[in-house]
Formats: C-alpha cells, structure tokens, sequence
C-alpha cells in the first residue's frame, strides 16, 4: 500500500495497533519515572528529545498536507485542542512558565488522552498518519509528565477553573473561524464524525452544555489526581 496516500484507510478503535500505540506510550511514561528516580540530573536536560520530536512530527504533518493536495482551512489549520496545546507543551518544554504550567498541563493530558482513546481519525494502521498522529499526542503527554517530574507543574486551588475558562475562550474563537471557513474546529458546530465521548452526551446543541459540566469535571479529578501525586512523588518545587 501507499503508506503516504490520501486516501482514507479504515482506523479500527481498540484494535491491536491501538492498543500497542498505548502501549509504547505507557513504555516510555516508565522510562520517564525511572529517569526521575534514578537519573535526576539527566531527566531536565533530555526535555529536548520531546521539543525536537513535536517540531518533526507536527511539520511533517503540513508537509504531507501540502504535498497529498488535502490541506484546507475548513480541516486542517491548527486550531483544535490538541493542536494548540502541542505549541503550548513545546513553549513549556523550553521556557516553563510557572503561571500557565498547571492550565497547559490540564488541558493537554484531558485533550491527549481523550484523542488516544477514541481518536478523530480515518487513517489506519500502518498509513503514515496512524503513526503521526499517536506519536504526537503521546510525546505531548510524555512532555507533560517529563515537566511533571522535573518539578515545573504548578497547581493551585482553581487551576481547574482557570483552565476550563481558558477553553471556553478557545472554544468561543473557534466557533467564529468555523463561521469563517466552514469547519468544525472544538466541534462546537457538530459532533465528530467517529465515535467519541461526546456521543453520550446528547444531540447538537444540548451537547455543548453537558460538555461544559463534564470538562470541568474531568479537569478537577485531573488536578486532584496529580496534586496526590505530586505529594506521593515528592515532585513539587
């Protein structure tokens, strides 16, 4: 086959090449806590492995874009949740910032992983895409983690508040440049043509309310799950 064409190749949810990619994803999270537990003094220094890995990936995306004819405003710009906060973890990779590391943090492992579970994408294994597109987004949350245990993630009593605020404003943007280009960026004018979670959540638009509640409670457990950890690994400046 023509691992580059633009041709749809059937992507099976929860399939074995699925799976594996959660796999190898899991496999370098251990790499990473066992870098913080026993090579401290290398764990800071190797961020640049993530920063140098996003960059390819994601402008090897526009290249195959651009060179496969299928780039349009209305798909392709880089203006969805996962998009953004690939920038995000890349600008914190290289100059943390204590008041947006807990925001950044929040809503690129809620946005990663819900995109790992149950992904956006009609582009099987072994096409380049599949692998495009789960490298990116589990380096995004091996980045994440890698700030973790470095120390740089700072959590504060509403960091959840801030960051479900902070994707309403996305959010509200989006719907404004889908007005514009005709697409459907946060998929704040459609659901997803695949499955995902927002199928549970009712029909167009009464979906967007239970998303506003469900978002904010999954950022909360998110903080509260890693504010535990924090302690637990004693990770925390």
């Amino acid at each position: 086959m023509n691992y580059f064409s633009p041709k749809a190749v059937p992507f099976e949810t929860l399939g074995m090449a699925h799976l594996f990619a959660w796999l190898f994803m899991l496999l370098v999270l251990f790499l990473i806590l066992y870098m913080y537990k026993c090579l401290p003094h290398v764990l800071w220094h190797s961020r640049w492995i993530w920063v140098i890995i996003l960059i390819v990936v994601d402008a090897s995306l526009y290249v195959w874009y651009l060179a496969s004819g299928v780039w349009n405003t209305a798909t392709t710009l880089p203006f969805n949740l996962c998009s953004l906060m690939l920038y995000f973890t890349i600008w914190m990779l290289i100059r943390p910032s204590p008041k947006l590391s807990g925001i950044v943090f929040l809503l690129t492992i809620a946005g990663a992983l819900q995109a790992m579970l149950t992904p956006e994408l009609f582009y099987g294994y072994p096409h380049y895409r599949f692998f495009q597109f789960f490298i990116a987004h589990a380096v995004m949350i091996c980045g994440q983690m890698h700030l973790f245990f470095s120390g740089f993630i700072r959590f504060h009593r509403f960091t959840f508040v801030y960051a479900w605020l902070f994707l309403n404003g996305l959010a509200g943007l989006a719907w404004f440049i889908n007005e514009a280009t005709g697409g459907n960026y946060f998929f704040v004018h459609r659901k997803p043509d695949n499955a995902s979670l927002l199928d549970l959540l009712g029909p167009y638009p009464w979906y967007l309310l239970s998303l506003e509640i469900v978002a904010l409670i999954i950022l909360a457990i998110i903080q509260c799950v890693f504010v535990y950890l924090q302690k637990f690994f004693k990770c925390g400046h």
